[in-house]
């Protein structure tokens, strides 16, 4: 789409120019006439959640790397819980020891004996609680830690 005597081609509605372009200084800050002057409580623009602007815009990334030794105190507090039991009977039940003590209180007393199997599932178990953690820096670099694996999770 060039022609010989022209440096710019018609593309859609742009035209490319072959040419270099020089950078334009570009004026960040543009006031209106009818703008009020700034106040000292004046709100920027720069208040927005850095997240909607990454997700908005596209960024530069660079990446930098951080060796660290990290500690955190860690305290580990088993437990045991029965759950539901189960019984089986082994025998006929017994009746031993009857007494009663009257007419006067009416009340009977005995004893049943009987032997059984009880089935008692324990879950064990315990839980883990972490402290803050504490940091020694090392050595900060752009370049990967090339003795370093990736971790398990």
């Amino acid at each position: 789409m060039l022609r010989d005597n022209d440096t710019s081609a018609k593309w859609g509605r742009f035209h490319v120019h072959a040419a270099k372009a020089k950078p334009t200084p570009i004026n960040t800050r543009y006031v209106k006439q009818s703008d009020p002057p700034p106040r000292e409580d004046y709100e920027t623009a720069y208040e927005d959640d850095p997240k909607e602007l990454y997700s908005k815009n596209t960024t530069c990334v660079k990446i930098a790397y951080q060796r660290a030794v990290v500690s955190v105190p860690v305290a580990v507090k088993p437990f045991s819980v029965a759950g539901p039991t189960s019984t089986l009977c082994c025998s006929d039940p017994v009746v031993t020891n009857v007494r009663c003590t009257g007419t006067k209180d009416r009340i009977c007393y005995f004893t049943i004996t009987q032997e059984i199997c009880v089935e008692v599932p324990i879950h064990f178990g315990a839980e883990a609680q972490v402290g803050e953690p504490g940091v020694d820096c090392l050595e900060t670099s752009l370049e990967e830690c090339d003795d370093c694996v990736e971790s398990d999770d």
